[in-house]
């Protein structure tokens, strides 16, 4: 029984004369079907993918005359999820991009790199847009943004500059922001960024159809160059469902019904009022403010005190 990469190897011969109508004249194909395989080899998940989208996605590679995986850099095969399970798309590379360009016949030559907070530059935009970045060479300091630019052989220029924010928000969209390149090749990946934003303000002419297909397919702003981790997950365990009571005896429903309703007629019942009539008079007086019992006689105010006070402030009782 075939292996897989042979029955790959298999449908790539059987679509040679598909391929050498697509690849422009000066690409052999031999070297063409060569390169997919590589690329098939090197990431065994491609194999795992829908067949008819790996082979349609190599279709488009052939279209665009770009690499594929190869040592250039061209152009990528990727694994992503799609409805109907995992999908095989292509993906211009920033130089195949800058390729793709250059054969338009109107690109001279084009510039990229970093900015770093202690570069000089000179940025305007406007009606007037110019560039320039003197580097730092012997203290730098941290990146702060990115550039790419282009001569175009009538004698103008593009470019583009990128702050670090705006390269962030791209890298958070891509599809692995926190490993592989992005984790450990920011500053490269900073530069691709900026290129691929570039070349979609170049001029290109409306008969330019293979540029025009790689700026929409290179639209997701991400460029996978590792194979991605298509092991299937490990699904959640269900939550166990929460105990339900068991249900209370109808004898304890009936007795607890009785107290609720006595405790609510209790609440109900109205405060009696108060009584602030003073107590009776009885053999004893009483004070006629807190109604307090007082033992012995009051005195009024015109009664004698029953002790006398001497010169030294003592008190001496009658």
């Amino acid at each position: 029984m075939a292996s897989a990469i042979e029955v790959f190897r298999q449908g790539m011969d059987a679509r040679s004369d598909e391929y050498s109508e697509l690849l422009p004249k000066h690409v052999d194909v031999g070297k063409f079907k060569k390169t997919a395989v590589t690329a098939v080899v090197r990431n065994p998940a491609l194999l795992q993918a829908d067949q008819k989208s790996l082979f349609f996605a190599i279709r488009e590679a052939a279209a665009l005359g770009l690499d594929i995986g190869g040592i250039q850099g061209e152009g990528y095969l990727i694994v992503r999820n799609g409805r109907g399970g995992k999908q095989v798309q292509f993906q211009p590379g920033y130089r195949g991009l800058i390729k793709l360009a250059r054969n338009s016949g109107e690109i001279s030559t084009i510039d990229a790199g970093i900015i770093y907070e202690n570069d000089y530059v000179d940025y305007q935009r406007g009606t007037d847009p110019k560039f320039s970045v003197t580097p730092n060479w012997k203290d730098p300091g941290e990146p702060v943004g990115a550039f790419a630019c282009a001569v175009m052989k009538d004698g103008g220029y593009q470019f583009k500059v990128m702050s670090k924010a705006e390269v962030e928000r791209i890298r958070k969209r891509s599809g692995s922001p926190d490993r592989g390149p992005w984790a450990t090749d920011w500053e490269a990946m900073a530069t691709k960024t900026a290129i691929r934003q570039l070349v979609k303000l170049l001029p290109f002419s409306s008969s330019d159809e293979r540029t025009a297909k790689a700026i929409d397919l290179e639209e997701d702003e991400y460029e996978a160059q590792e194979p991605q981790d298509v092991t299937p997950q490990a699904k959640a365990l269900p939550k166990p469902e929460p105990k339900k009571r068991a249900p209370k005896p109808k004898k304890v429903e009936k007795a607890a019904e009785a107290l609720d309703q006595l405790a609510e007629e209790v609440e109900e019942q109205p405060e009696p009022p108060k009584d602030d009539t003073p107590p009776p008079a009885g053999p004893d007086d009483y004070d006629p403010e807190t109604g307090e019992v007082l033992d012995g006689e009051v005195m009024d105010d015109g009664d004698d005190i029953p002790f006398d006070v001497d010169d030294d402030g003592e008190e001496e009782f009658n």
